[in-house]
């Protein structure tokens, strides 16, 4: 076998994939990334090329996965649009897409994918999610699609022989992402000078660092770790802590904490236990939630001055 490391990523232009993409031209590999349209904010690389490809279309998929001949999968592409995803109809779709672009992955020779999962496959167990004794009971068509692709995959990898690892992301934020979400939508109204509502103070969740999710995924492929592991922090927080925190780094507006009542679909915690992570794969956090959310600031004040000028 070649020790040459060819990657086909998908979702490689997005949120967590433009940090993977870093990640992994860092480790060494030659870097593909499938793109509906490009848009990432990378700088020109001899090892990383952009190709136009629309995922639904397995037929090209597969020609181009023939052409490339990656010895590595990263897939991170799915419907992401916030509050749309979690029913949207095209999460069926996404799992088609999926197989179809294992099946050609595996054809061209390729010996280690690695796929992106989400802590919504707990669904009503989630509390304290561990990957192997946490049944799996997810809520949403989104859980329902990502848990159903896992088994596909598990199974598909144990009867090839495909080496495959699913990460479990749990609570990813930072620089770009959507500013609807609860880290960003409350740095906003911070920096407005008004007040910021937390509706779930007591919640708990597991919130890491988009920089340290495309590093603990490219060290997961790196890997031959196989089967679910839960890419997380480990150091739950409340929602209360991290508005407070917020107001804190802002240094403007405030925070009013209401204590809402947790629903099957929005339950009291969800947090991750990291064993797998840190002791299998032999990764941890390089990002303190602080600095991360100082990141989020600097970030939204930089947006907000060039809106100004």
């Amino acid at each position: 076998m070649t020790d040459e490391k060819i990657v086909f990523v998908t979702g490689g232009t997005g949120f967590i994939g433009r940090h993977a993409v870093h990640a992994l031209l860092r480790n060494g590999y030659e870097v593909h990334v499938a793109s509906r349209t490009y848009n990432g904010p990378f700088a020109p690389s001899p090892r990383m090329r952009i190709h136009e490809c629309d995922l639904f279309d397995n037929d090209y998929v597969c020609r181009l996965l023939r052409m490339i001949q990656p010895t590595h999968l990263l897939h991170l592409a799915w419907e992401t649009t916030h509050g749309r995803f979690w029913n949207s109809p095209s999460n069926a779709q996404w799992i088609e897409a999926s197989l179809g672009l294992l099946r050609g992955f595996s054809a061209c020779g390729g010996h280690r994918a690695v796929f992106a999962g989400s802590c919504a496959e707990y669904g009503e167990s989630a509390e304290i999610c561990d990957e192997i004794t946490t049944p799996l009971r997810p809520t949403s068509l989104y859980g329902v699609s990502k848990n159903a692709l896992q088994q596909v995959v598990a199974e598909y990898a144990r009867t090839t022989g495909l080496s495959t690892a699913w990460g479990r992301l749990f609570n990813v934020y930072g620089p770009g992402e959507s500013e609807q979400r609860f880290v960003s939508s409350t740095v906003k109204t911070l920096l407005a000078d008004k007040s910021a509502i937390c509706r779930h103070g007591s919640h708990v969740r597991d919130y890491l660092h988009v920089h340290d999710v495309g590093n603990a995924l490219t060290t997961l492929l790196e890997s031959d770790v196989t089967g679910p592991v839960n890419v997380a922090s480990g150091r739950p927080v409340t929602l209360e802590e991290i508005a407070t925190r917020l107001v804190a780094t802002v240094g403007r507006g405030n925070a009013t904490i209401e204590n809402g009542e947790p629903s099957v679909d929005n339950p009291p915690e969800i947090s991750a236990v990291t064993e797998r992570l840190s002791k299998e794969v032999a990764w941890a956090p390089s990002i303190t939630l602080d600095e991360g959310l100082r990141s989020v600031v600097h970030t939204l004040q930089q947006h907000r001055q060039s809106r100004a000028a």
